[in-house]
């Protein structure tokens, strides 16, 4: 009979039971050298012994391709299987059973309706596509403009959402095991799949209409989210494709949160390992044209900023840490590679990535051009040169700079600086810093010296917040209990730079927004669109996010108030784009007035 332990109690007893050499001795032969023992390492070509396993540490080692750990580790990635399934495969060798633990079992039934629901939506939109007349101009789009095979559309399960507001609904409606839900307004909006009737708040429609439907899979493949495209064919006949983006995704749900997964990767998932590198895209057709080709390592952001937790998958998926970003050859696609590596450098791994960029020897703007274009056998060379990814951005800022021009040339410098700084690996920010000084003919004396003030001011920023917002319960007015103080404080403070701009823009507002310090929620919160209440019936609020990306721009309910003021977005109508650098330039005046802000705060805090 086997024992019932809890996992953690589980897999205490598997390291008891178990030891490194008598693991990796099961897949490998091993030879004794001195007080440890040898091999012929299998996760590199390897030809003669460089993993080395000490059993008194408990750890194996390749002082090759730098494999490593314990023998759990070793399982997940010889095997390559997840580490859930290594630690209950090893608990059955041992007569144990983990305990599942418990779960909401209204959550955990909503979950199972979700999934089951995305199933039923993506079978009918495959099933328009395929057969439904509306689909014809669908069809043409992908077989023609994007030369994606059958084969590859039957792939990625792609489909048509017809251009009926209900048709999905009534649909849905065929199905006995929804029928309790079909009236539950408030269920099937949190679904993601549909929309309140502004006709009738009893009733709902479809989000998706008249769209070529893109389905987005977790890991073990189940559908948890649509992208869907509007074909410029269908926009004198859709309204909503009229005045609706070319790509409208599914919201976050019970099942979907988009800044913990990647588009493409329950098939990249089991290539990844094998090919030893990932290659990180940007839109849904540059992952299906690259796995259509043969580029089975690719995935794709979902269209958001990159997040820690998709850098945490990318970094976990393969052996070598090799990331290629392949992101459009454009400006936005610039800005995109450097708000990434920002990204990068934030995280714990970022010192063990190997990061470099997907660069074309032609004028393709992205991979699914370059894709379709030229032959995958040019494709596999150029893969095989890549810049690294810090090189590349420097030269390209200096590219695009008028050398001759003093003041371009010293932004541009400043701004490499900003850049270099965040670099966490002192060696590469030298390396980097000697590249810069070379490209810019500054001395490297000179790069050197601004990069410590740089990094320095960081160190002293970072500090200041900390201490001066530090929720610790012995702060006089800035404890859970006082938060009154604060609030008045940072109203009062927002509606004094509000009122300065009354004169320049009918509807701008100046919002001073929270930093917390869990990561996790900051991320999370960053994604959503914050509207002014004054403009919500407008539907034209323009959010204009110019900041590092290593700065998150949230906002969080009052009574979550614990943490620190660190940034200003601006909120405007769309009718006001054309102020958008003016706006910008206002944020970094408001910026360099936050240190005078700071001594306000202290004055009136006693801190």
């Amino acid at each position: 009979m086997a024992i019932q332990l809890s996992f953690q109690d589980a897999l205490r007893e598997i390291k008891n039971r178990f030891d490194v050499l008598s693991i990796i001795s099961k897949y490998i032969p091993v030879k004794k050298s001195g007080n440890s023992f040898v091999s012929v390492c299998p996760f590199h070509n390897d030809k003669s012994p460089s993993m080395h396993i000490s059993p008194s540490k408990g750890i194996f080692k390749c002082f090759s391709c730098g494999a490593s750990g314990d023998f759990l580790k070793f399982l997940v990635d010889y095997k390559k299987t997840p580490f859930m399934d290594v630690v209950k495969e090893l608990a059955e060798e041992c007569g144990i059973e983990i305990m599942q633990r418990e779960k909401s079992p209204e959550l955990s039934q909503e979950q199972e309706l979700l999934f089951k629901l995305n199933k039923i939506a993506a079978d009918f939109f495959e099933n328009n596509l395929a057969t439904h007349t509306e689909a014809k101009p669908v069809q043409n789009y992908l077989l023609n403009t994007r030369q994606l095979s059958e084969a590859t559309i039957k792939d990625f399960s792609l489909g048509y959402s017809l251009q009926n507001k209900t048709a999905l609904f009534e649909h849905l409606k065929t199905y006995a095991e929804f029928t309790e839900y079909i009236n539950n307004v408030e269920f099937l909006i949190r679904c993601g799949l549909f929309l309140e009737d502004k006709n009738n708040i009893e009733l709902v429609i479809d989000r998706f209409r008249g769209r070529l439907m893109i389905p987005i899979k977790d890991r073990e493949g189940r559908i948890i989210a649509f992208g869907a495209r509007a074909l410029e064919s269908n926009t004198q006949q859709n309204t909503q494709t009229n005045t609706q983006p070319k790509y409208l995704n599914s919201p976050e749900t019970p099942i979907y949160h988009k800044s913990h997964h990647l588009f493409g990767w329950n098939i990249a998932s089991n290539f990844t390992r094998e090919k030893r590198k990932v290659l990180l895209l940007e839109g849904y057709f540059d992952v299906i044209q690259a796995h259509q080709r043969g580029i089975d390592y690719a995935v794709g952001s979902l269209g958001t900023a990159l997040t820690k937790e998709q850098v945490s998958i990318l970094y976990q998926s393969n052996l070598s840490r090799r990331i290629i970003l392949g992101f459009d050859v454009d400006n936005a696609g610039l800005r995109a590679l450097e708000s990434s590596l920002n990204v990068f450098q934030e995280s714990k791994f970022s010192q063990k990535l190997e990061l470099q960029v997907l660069q074309f020897d032609d004028d393709s703007k992205d991979i699914d051009e370059y894709l379709i274009k030229n032959s995958i056998e040019k494709m596999d060379k150029l893969l095989e040169n890549l810049p690294a990814a810090y090189p590349f951005l420097i030269r390209n800022k200096v590219q695009n700079t008028n050398l001759d021009n003093t003041t371009e040339r010293s932004e541009t410098l400043n701004n490499l600086i900003e850049l270099i700084a965040k670099v966490q690996d002192p060696i590469e920010r030298e390396i980097l810093s000697e590249s810069c000084a070379r490209e810019l003919s500054f001395t490297k004396s000179t790069i050197m010296q601004m990069l410590s003030k740089k990094i320095d001011s960081h160190k002293t920023y970072s500090e200041s917040v900390s201490n001066t917002f530090k929720a610790d319960g012995n702060s006089s007015r800035f404890s859970g209990n006082n938060k009154n103080n604060q609030k008045k404080i940072l109203r009062g403070y927002t509606s004094t730079l509000a009122k300065k701009q009354n004169n320049r823009t009918d509807k701008l507002i100046l919002s001073l927004l929270l930093l917390t310090s869990d990561e996790e929620l900051i991320r999370k919160i960053s994604e959503y669109i914050i509207e002014d209440p004054t403009l919500k019936d407008t539907k034209e609020t323009l959010l204009w996010k110019p900041l590092p990306a290593r700065l998150s721009l949230i906002t969080q309910a009052e009574n979550e108030i614990e943490v620190n003021l660190r940034e200003l977005i601006v909120i405007a109508k769309s009718n006001e784009k054309a102020n958008v650098q003016e706006l910008f330039n206002q944020i970094v005046e408001e910026q360099n007035k936050y240190a005078k802000f700071m001594k306000v705060v202290k004055s009136k805090t006693g801190n």
